[in-house]
């Protein structure tokens, strides 16, 4: 079942900003219950939840910036460089609905000690390989409505000109 929320539907630009906000806020929250440290986050992608808010989320979200290169299936990534609530935000994403993607969304964090996070063999992180072929730690806990995925800082780069 999906949680509501003040801003779902997300279908005007106000609920759009809350979700963000709240993507990044829980995003980060879920970092730290499952690692017991902070983990900034620097890429926000909602999940649309029905093809109305969909359609009013790809005409924002590529208002942001370019299409980067990380797009793929149903996810397109855009490179961006905005701030909310304090947090620098690279890449925006949107997700096609998909019944099986109950969560608002997720949050990607970028760091340089990749390996000895998943060494720790965290109760609450899995390994997994993106749609891109990129080894990825996705951090899930039933009490949130967002995942977190942690990435090689050095492998987060879509090239693109800044």
């Amino acid at each position: 079942m999906i949680k509501q929320h003040k801003f779902s539907p997300i279908v005007d630009e106000t609920k759009f900003q809350v979700a963000l906000g709240y993507i990044a806020h829980q995003s980060e929250t879920l970092a730290k219950v499952a690692l017991g440290r902070a983990l900034a986050v620097d890429t926000l992608t909602i999940f649309a939840q029905s093809a109305k808010e969909h359609v009013f989320l790809d005409r924002v979200v590529r208002r942001y910036g370019p299409i980067s290169s990380f797009s793929h299936g149903p996810t397109l990534y855009i490179s961006s460089d905005f701030e909310i609530y304090g947090r620098r935000i690279k890449f925006l994403g949107l997700r096609e609905p998909d019944i099986s993607r109950p969560w608002v969304g997720y949050g990607d964090y970028p760091v340089n000690d990749y390996n000895d996070i998943c060494a720790a063999n965290y109760p609450d992180v899995y390994e997994i390989t993106s749609g891109l072929g990129q080894h990825l730690l996705e951090i899930r806990r039933a009490e949130f409505d967002v995942l977190g995925y942690i990435v090689r800082e050095e492998d987060h780069d879509d090239r693109r000109n800044q």
